[in-house]
Order: structure tokens, then C-alpha cells, then sequence
């Protein structure tokens, strides 16, 4: 049966679990029936489409163009260099008319979904670092460990309840370390005192990378 797991982060930057589906099969009901239960566990949740996927179909999409390299390199400027809303709405727009797109089924959905994707779009949206389906690609390779397609559904009930203690044993093992030892301070900042009080020691090492990196 087809595995969907609901994965977040944790203030270590670990991944957790708030839980799963086990499907039947993955059509297009399905799915609905899948997403109509997260809206009502989790009904401020704000859905976003990957964007490592969508940027990799370009060379399928649009690889038969004679200018195919100049639209990708076009496109992921105006992707991820854009500040505005009005920018990328422009600068898009210009792009697919000056490349002879506007035809083009796969970037008109594109650009209707963009509230969904675009990174200037969803910044708005506290994501804890999520942009792609990484993270639940990564806790699928993680219950490999734990499961196989032999796995009979009690043996996955139980095998998912060990998962979930082995994740719960990793973030109180962080939460001990980050309670009980002390990163030492590097530039000697008052904020960064600030970020060595409140922060986790994941957290606060990804602050340091940000800020003198």
C-alpha cells in the first residue's frame, strides 16, 4: 500500500512525524479523501508544490526548444532572483511572450499555481527550511529500516510505533545536549549572546552559518 507520511521539523532541524496514510491506491480520489482529513486536522496548513521538481521538468517541458538554454537560464533568474510580486509577474510574463510560451500549457499552470511555488511568493510563510519534498523522501528511506513490502499491517503498526520512539528518543537526546552544554560564543556579539540563550545548538550553528558565512 502506497505509504503518504506527514513530515515537519522540530527545534533541532530534526525531522518528526505527525503522522500518516496508508492508501489504496493513488489516483486523484484518493488523494482528495487524503487532503480533505489534513484540512481538517490541520486546517492552517498552507500547501506548497516542490520546487526542486518543477525546476527539474525543465528540460522535459521545454527541451525541444531550439532556445531551450536561454529560457532555462531566463527562468531561474526570474525564479530565484526575483523581490517582488510585481517582479516576477512582469519579467515572466515578458519571458514567455518573447520566447513565443504563452501557448504553453505547462507554464501557464506554472504561473497560476505560482502562489504555491515561487519562492518570492511563499517567503511569507514561516517553512522551517522546507522548500522540497526532501524531508519526506528522507523519512521514507529512514522506515526502511523498519518495514518492507512483506510487512503485514499489524507488523506495521507496531514497526511505526518503534519509529516513532526512535524519534522521540533523538530529540530528547538533543534536548539534553542543548540543556546541558554550552557552545562557546565566537565574536563575542551581544546578539549573538542573545542567540546562544534562546537558540538550540542546531539552531543556533544555522544562525551562525547565516549571519558569517
Amino acid at each position: 500500500m502506497p505509504f503518504a507520511p506527514f513530515v515537519g521539523v522540530n527545534h533541532h532541524g530534526q525531522s518528526v512525524l505527525f503522522g500518516c496514510g496508508l492508501l489504496s491506491n493513488e489516483n486523484i480520489e484518493t488523494y482528495i479523501w487524503l487532503f480533505k482529513a489534513v484540512a481538517q486536522v490541520f486546517p492552517e496548513s498552507r500547501h506548497r508544490l516542490c520546487l526542486w521538481h518543477i525546476m527539474k521538468k525543465l528540460p522535459e517541458k521545454l527541451g525541444i526548444f531550439k532556445n531551450y538554454d536561454e529560457i532555462k537560464k531566463r527562468m531561474k533568474s526570474i525564479v530565484y532572483e526575483s523581490l517582488t510580486h510585481g517582479d516576477f509577474d512582469t519579467n515572466w510574463l515578458q519571458m514567455v511572450e518573447e520566447h513565443g510560451l504563452l501557448e504553453n500549457a505547462w507554464l501557464s499552470s506554472l504561473f497560476t499555481d505560482r502562489l504555491r511555488w515561487v519562492p518570492v511568493y511563499v517567503k511569507e510563510t514561516f517553512w522551517t527550511g522546507m522548500s522540497t519534498t526532501q524531508r519526506s523522501e528522507s523519512m521514507n528511506a529512514f522506515f526502511d529500516d523498519y518495514v518492507n513490502s512483506k510487512t503485514t499491517l499489524k507488523q506495521f503498526v507496531e514497526q511505526y510505533d518503534n519509529a516513532l520512539k526512535s524519534k522521540v528518543e533523538k530529540e530528547e537526546k538533543a534536548d539534553f545536549h542543548s540543556i546541558n552544554s554550552i557552545i562557546p560564543l565566537l565574536m563575542e556579539f551581544y546578539f549573538e549572546k542573545q542567540f546562544q540563550e534562546a537558540y538550540t545548538h542546531d539552531c543556533y550553528k544555522l544562525m551562525y552559518e547565516e549571519v558569517f558565512y
